[in-house]
């Protein structure tokens, strides 16, 4: 077993010489280019902008990318001074801010690199916008390929592997670049990668290596997987919160070994997620302060993202697009007067990439942190004492911090503008699993019922299920029909190599309205007008409509 000075002193050792990738297969090659942007991920900044983010295997001292309305007239560009790492980490996380742009708009972009091609992105629409959209749900989704969830039905050591994937068959990946057209960005409520799994693929002779490798292999499987996601990532807005399988680099220890016996500094606290999302997404100028406190290297205090013309010129700005789409400023001013002061406490009192809020068109989303910071007293799954053999978080400032965020949020919805509200978190409190999260119930469900949320959506179970509204362990009786209730989501189904788990049906409240435990999927989320949207279950293999359901909501603006 490595403690963390000898590994930190291996780590070093390897990075400097270039001899890291020879501990394991599993870590990708280095380019020649160290400036090659790898990893590349978007998310939105508003509905004027966008945050770029990208790895590299040198720390950049200018991360900028260039921009515009053509592929072939890319005039602007943003800039930045963020180039951040952590202890193991062979790359640095670069996060670019653009503003300024005009809303539902598409534009392409080129990261500054010798080896760096031209992609595109679409800016968000306007709060209030009542044009139908489509937004995909991805939950607990690990690396494809021989290091993660394939077609191999036996480890190295002959041990069977479950759930493998068909001859021939369509990853979530592959499905959702193949349907790329139909969706507008992506929610993805916790568990990437499963690099803490490491030791699990290990004992079943999954992957190739030692012990001594753990922190090697941890490494090794990230990058597979961002580097997978890429093609997804670098094209739609990704947003994100953390879930279990982020927390360290054990995925809550086995045996006697614990997160503080045997993870290395740098693989313990949701390091790795925080390093890659805390400066990406909605309200980042908390996390500039919550990358620092956990000691992210490489941040800039003067980290002011600049935005000029690339040949030096004064930027014009284009608009907000408010304007453009006949929502004047003075009218969201005297529509907002009420809310004004809540939107802005809980601005403040946000902590992305863990709790935070985004508007798109006619829909409110909402991502929470089910793992720490639950608040009252009440301790999260992933805390000292919550289960999980783990110490990790608080993230907040202080203790209720996150469940006064959801209040103030929620409190300051306009449901003129925005009718649909979603709530996107991690682990389930209803759920057909032998182990639901009672402390998530007792932190959030009353703040989800008191403010009328429409859905909530969750992984953490792989299969995928739909949960008639319910509340208080009562489904309600007006089904899909104009409920009070919340319905619920549960669907970590997109893959990973531990394949799907089969159905707990223990809980007679529990009225289940779909469910599906062998194929790997995921959710289309399609926002037809202010009163109806449909709930989609896609097959990644073929892509078919598994099963669908819309939700009416008569939404009462006086919420």
């Amino acid at each position: 077993m490595l403690r963390a000075s000898k590994l930190a002193a291996l780590v070093a050792v390897l990075s400097a010489t270039g001899g890291f990738a020879d501990v394991v297969p599993e870590l990708p090659a280095i380019p020649a280019d160290l400036s090659t942007p790898v990893q590349t991920r978007l998310a939105f900044n508003g509905d004027t902008g966008m945050t770029v983010g990208w790895n590299t295997f040198e720390q950049l001292s200018n991360p900028k990318v260039y921009y515009g309305l053509s592929p072939n007239k890319l005039s602007l560009y943003a800039s930045s001074h963020s180039s951040i790492t952590y202890p193991t980490s062979r790359t640095w996380s670069n996060t670019v801010k653009i503003t300024g742009l005009l809303p539902s708009t598409t534009y392409y972009y080129k990261i500054d690199s010798t080896n760096s091609t031209v992609s595109s992105f679409k800016t968000a629409r306007v709060r209030g916008d009542q044009t139908p959209f489509t937004a995909a749900l991805v939950v607990d989704m690990g690396v494809f390929g021989p290091d993660g969830l394939s077609t191999r039905a036996t480890s190295y050591t002959n041990q069977t592997i479950t759930y493998p994937l068909k001859p021939g068959e369509h990853t979530t990946i592959q499905r959702l670049v193949a349907m790329k057209d139909q969706y507008e960005f992506v929610l993805h409520p916790g568990d990437f990668a499963y690099a803490d799994s490491w030791y699990k693929e290990y004992n079943l002779g999954y992957i190739n290596g030692s012990v001594a490798d753990g922190a090697a292999m941890y490494q090794g499987l990230n990058e597979q997987f961002f580097d997978e996601l890429a093609v997804v990532s670098s094209i739609k807005p990704y947003m994100v919160t953390a879930g279990n399988h982020e927390a360290n680099c054990l995925n809550g220890g086995s045996g006697n070994m614990t997160e503080a016996l045997f993870c290395p500094v740098g693989q313990t606290n949701f390091t790795e997620f925080t390093n890659r999302f805390a400066l990406m997404m909605p309200g980042s100028s908390s996390s500039s302060k919550l990358a620092k406190r956990l000691g992210l290297s490489g941040l800039n205090d003067d980290d002011d993202h600049k935005v000029v013309r690339r040949d030096g010129k004064k930027s014009i700005n284009p608009g907000t697009g408010r304007r453009a789409h006949g929502f004047a400023d003075t009218q969201l001013a005297a529509r907002d007067a009420s809310r004004a002061a809540r939107r802005a406490a809980a601005a403040a009192a946000a902590v992305p990439p863990f709790w935070y809020s985004f508007d798109y068109g006619m829909a409110h989303f909402l991502f929470i942190d089910t793992e720490t910071d639950l608040g009252n007293g009440i301790i999260g799954p992933d805390e000292l004492n919550g289960g999980q053999n783990d110490n990790d978080g608080p993230f907040g400032s202080y203790p209720n911090q996150q469940v006064d965020f959801i209040e103030k949020d929620l409190s300051s919805v306009d449901r003129e503008l925005t009718p649909w509200v979603v709530v996107a978190g991690h682990r389930p409190w209803y759920v057909a699993n032998a182990f639901p999260c009672p402390a998530c119930q007792n932190a959030f469900e009353g703040l989800l019922v008191k403010h009328g949320v429409d859905l909530g959506v969750f992984g953490h179970t792989h299969n995928q299920q739909l949960i008639m509204p319910t509340k208080n362990n009562q489904t309600d009786p007006n089904g899909w029909n104009n409920p009070s209730a919340p319905a619920y989501i549960v669907n970590g189904a997109a893959g990973h190599f531990e394949g799907l788990e089969t159905l707990y049906l223990g809980y007679p409240w529990l009225n289940l309205t779909y469910a599906n435990a062998t194929a790997y999927g995921f959710n289309q989320l399609v926002f037809k007008d202010r009163q109806h949207l449909e709930i989609q279950f896609i097959n990644s293999n073929t892509g078919d409509i598994e099963f669908s359901q819309t939700l009416f909501k008569e939404h009462n603006t006086s919420l």
